[in-house]
Order: C-alpha cells, then structure tokens, then sequence
C-alpha cells in the first residue's frame, strides 16, 4: 500500500473502499494463482488511479459527491493511458 501511494501521491485515507479491495485482490491473485508476489510492473500495466476531487467554490447541495477520493480501475485499451 505504501507503493500506491508513493506512485499516485495520495494517502491512506484516500482510498476508496473498492480500491483497498482492488489491490488485495490483485495481491492475492499474484501470490496465490500465479505463485509470484506481487510485481509492481504487472500492476501498473493492469490498473490505473483516478482521483476524483469536490467541485471548488460550489454552494449548492449536490448528490452523492466523491471528495478526494482514489479510485483504481482496470486500464482498457491505449486510452486509459495517463
């Protein structure tokens, strides 16, 4: 974990549920099916990070906003490349 956020300059506490669970399934899937560990290469290949950040100076209510929040999803295709 401290790659990931080393890499997509984030902390902790920014990281969404799902993607604690992206990056303990991509552990265990390495370890156990692949019987390597993790390989920092292979994830940057699969996954990428995207940070969604509150609207600045917005005063209306607004549905369900995401506040500095990092989610990972799987790369598809050359444009989902940073």
């Amino acid at each position: 974990m401290r790659g990931l956020c080393h890499h997509y300059a984030v902390e902790l506490q920014h990281f969404s549920p799902n993607a604690i669970s992206v990056a303990v399934i991509f552990a265990v899937e390495c370890e156990g099916y692949l019987g390597v560990i993790p390989h920092w290469d292979l994830w940057l290949h699969l996954y990428r990070g995207k940070l969604f950040r509150a609207p600045g100076g917005a005063t209306e209510v607004r549905k369900s906003v995401r506040a500095d929040c990092l989610n990972l999803v799987q790369k598809v295709g050359h444009a989902d490349e940073p």
